[in-house]
């Protein structure tokens, strides 16, 4: 499961690590191994050209071939973990995973994954004017000091960026092939009572729901977005001549003023014309995917 960001990644990666007891009774393993924040984001990070400087005590030191072997370490450590549980079946989940990468990236996955008998990649997809401005939400959040329209054309003339669907899904199937790439949308999904056994059962393929429902449902939200009001408090300070660490003290406590996904986000970050002026950008993929 490579994400997207931003299609309840977090969310379904916290109520699969809840119920790590419950996959294995399905005979899954949801690795303890290269884990993060319920997440796999160590085991992609070691691969990634620049997550890994997200996690500083993991890879103080930020050489390739490093973290290339760090990675092949972890990987023996997975193998361990599935050969010992018995599993039948293996599941990961990174959004670190989702993007456009350097060949080595995909090379030394497909290596890995020799190991396993078949492999599929996952992937929500969110239509793309859906999904630019919840993106653009979690950049500020992190950080991010230019209004949208500044952030989109940057980020959409990237030639790696992770907006262009196809060319992330493409580069999974030089790993996988054409066939192990399977798209799931989101929309879809988050129509369903519980969003994460939905995602869960179409990875899974449960024979019937009736084995979803002893799992534990999750409570609460997980990385939601903030208000529009927040989100424009946000930029302010993000703009604001205060100490980079000052400015991450501030974020936090704007953030803890309450966090919660409101339609009119989206709405007061994108006009209709914004929205059709996306749609016309994305055109191809929006024809190929939806």
């Amino acid at each position: 499961h490579i994400g997207s960001t931003k299609t309840g990644s977090s969310a379904f990666q916290r109520f699969c690590f809840n119920n790590r007891r419950r996959l294995g009774d399905l005979e899954v393993l949801y690795p303890s191994v290269g884990t993060a924040s319920n997440a796999h984001h160590l085991l992609a990070a070691a691969l990634h050209p620049t997550a890994r400087k997200l996690h500083r005590s993991e890879f103080p030191v930020d050489d390739p071939d490093v973290c290339a072997h760090h990675f092949s370490q972890m990987w023996s450590d997975l193998k361990n973990e599935a050969q010992q549980s018995g599993a039948k079946a293996v599941l990961l989940s990174s959004e670190y995973l989702w993007g456009v990468f350097p060949h080595t990236m995909y090379n030394r996955w497909r290596e890995a994954s020799q190991w396993f008998s078949s492999v599929t990649v996952f992937a929500v997809l969110c239509r793309p004017d859906d999904w630019m401005p919840s993106w653009y939400v979690q950049t500020v959040k992190g950080g991010e000091k230019r209004d949208f329209h500044k952030w989109y054309e940057t980020i959409t003339r990237a030639s790696r960026s992770p907006s262009n669907f196809l060319k992330v899904l493409h580069g999974w199937e030089k790993v996988v092939g054409r066939d192990g790439v399977q798209v799931l949308p989101y929309d879809r999904l988050a129509e369903a009572p519980d969003f994460c056994k939905a995602l869960l059962a179409a990875i899974i393929k449960p024979r019937t729901n009736a084995v979803l429902s002893r799992f534990e449902p999750l409570v609460g939200p997980e990385n939601a977005s903030p208000h529009a009001a927040v989100v424009d408090l946000l930029l302010m300070g993000n703009r604001s001549n205060i100490p980079p660490k000052d400015q991450q003290t501030l974020r936090l406590a704007l953030l803890s003023l309450g966090e919660s996904w409101q339609p009119e986000t989206v709405n007061q970050i994108l006009t209709a014309a914004d929205r059709e002026a996306i749609r016309n950008d994305h055109e191809e993929q929006l024809r190929a995917i939806w």
